[in-house]
């Protein structure tokens, strides 16, 4: 048994990414079981879609094709350093009870019965105790800082292996569905084109809601193809689940595709726009923006430190 990398849910079997390591069931995988015991030794050189998509040819332009190799190292490199900040607790412990034993020491000095060299001696045994804690202290905040850049730089690669990627929200999911028929019926309702061919991988992916509350996850081949489709549904407001064939009430829609952490960062971001009285909070290329109003200048938040700029 072991736990789905993507969605969670515990299965017995289930495809490995020969790249990035990762394990996940046959749904989120992208792939029939069937299918994937058609591969025979093949099976052992299967890629998850996001090493896929990283690794894509007609992505080369915009894509490192190292990415995953960089990524592995990058992870490697953060777990170094979580190992190194691990004596940050037991370092902070030894710094109160140093101070605890000069402070006693001090006060009981006058009824001590130490010569004046021993306490010497003990004092700057001490101060030298203290003096190489703070070098340590120092080190683990340098440590810490290059850990928080890692984490952005992992960030932004994770984003940048879907700049090529649509989500599309709202469709009911039925079963025999033709993914391909459901984005052509989106393509011919926001007058914006998108061929078979252009698309390089597209399925349902799992979600925090209902089961029939699946998103539609579209790889396409070329970006500005996918910011074209994008920014046409954009300008067709309140795209409805009935104009694409549905008896179903509710609406669709369609987003770039945006990582968990991005996701939570643009729902902290409007949910601040609210309180602050921000007009705008948008995404453009995959990039979480916000303006004041129709005058203010324009600013990106890449992290919850940038939240303080709702102001």
């Amino acid at each position: 048994m072991f736990s789905c990398t993507r969605c969670g849910n515990k299965v017995s079997d289930g495809p490995l990414c020969n790249l990035c390591k990762r394990q996940f069931d046959f749904a989120c995988a992208g792939i029939t079981e069937t299918n994937f015991r058609k591969l025979g030794e093949r099976r052992s050189t299967w890629r998850c879609i996001d090493c896929k998509n990283a690794q894509s040819p007609a992505s080369t332009s915009y894509n490192n094709p190292g990415i995953a190799v960089r990524l592995e190292e990058m992870q490697a490199t953060l777990v170094n350093i979580t190992q190194q900040l691990v004596p940050l607790a037991s370092l902070i412990e030894d710094v109160k009870t140093i101070k605890l034993e000069i402070s006693n020491l001090k006060s009981s000095v006058e009824f001590a019965h130490q010569t004046a060299s021993q306490l010497s001696v003990t004092v700057k045994s001490l101060e030298s105790r203290i003096s190489q804690v703070e070098e340590h202290t120092n080190l683990i905040h340098i440590l810490g800082a290059d850990l928080k850049k890692f984490k952005e730089d992992l960030q932004d690669k994770e984003q940048w292996a879907r700049a090529n990627n649509v989500e599309i929200k709202g469709i009911p999911v039925k079963k025999s569905e033709n993914l391909y028929d459901i984005v052509d019926n989106i393509s011919k309702v926001i007058q914006c084109s998108i061929r078979k061919e252009d698309i390089n991988y597209i399925a349902r992916v799992p979600s925090l809601k209902a089961e029939s509350q699946k998103s539609i996850i579209m790889a396409l081949n070329n970006r500005y193809c996918k910011e074209e489709f994008v920014a046409a549904a954009r300008k067709h407001k309140e795209l409805k689940v009935s104009q694409l064939g549905y008896a179903d009430e509710g609406y669709v829609y369609v987003n770039d595709h945006l990582t968990l952490f991005n996701k939570a960062l643009l729902k902290k971001a409007k949910d601040l726009a609210k309180t602050k009285n921000f007009k705008y909070v948008w995404i453009k290329h995959c990039k979480i923006l916000a303006r004041k109003s129709d005058t203010s200048p324009t600013f990106r938040i890449k992290s919850e430190k940038d939240l303080l700029k709702f102001s």
